[in-house]
């Protein structure tokens, strides 16, 4: 894999390579500059290989995949995991707040129920 990885480095046009991170089907398609459906149609054993407009090869090689409906891995969920967590995190921060604000009201006599 890295003799691939080395070669594949030195001899392209342009690589990328995602260091480990997970992306999503329409961000590999997009580089490709295609559509994911298409892109994925071409998987064959873990690589992709679509000829682009200008007769030069471009190439994929998938390490891992995740089908539609399988639960991702941890890693590729963790902006949304986080924004979960800041999420119930201010509605606490809010919710205290607002019975702070009722129970201090009430300590000083500034509350009146109509």
């Amino acid at each position: 894999m890295a003799l691939l990885d080395s070669l594949a480095y030195s001899n392209a046009d342009r690589y990328t390579d995602y260091e480990g991170r997970w992306i999503d089907a329409s961000r590999l398609a997009s580089e490709f500059s295609s559509d994911y459906v298409s892109v994925l149609s071409k998987a064959e054993n873990s690589f992709i290989e679509i000829e682009n407009p200008y007769g030069k090869l471009d190439m994929a090689y998938l390490v891992a995949t995740v089908k539609a409906g399988e639960i991702p891995p941890a890693e590729y969920c963790e902006d949304r995991i986080r924004d979960i967590i800041i999420g119930a995190r201010k509605q606490e921060l809010t919710r205290q707040l607002e019975q702070d604000l009722l129970d201090k009201a009430r300590s000083n006599g500034n509350f009146k129920i109509y």
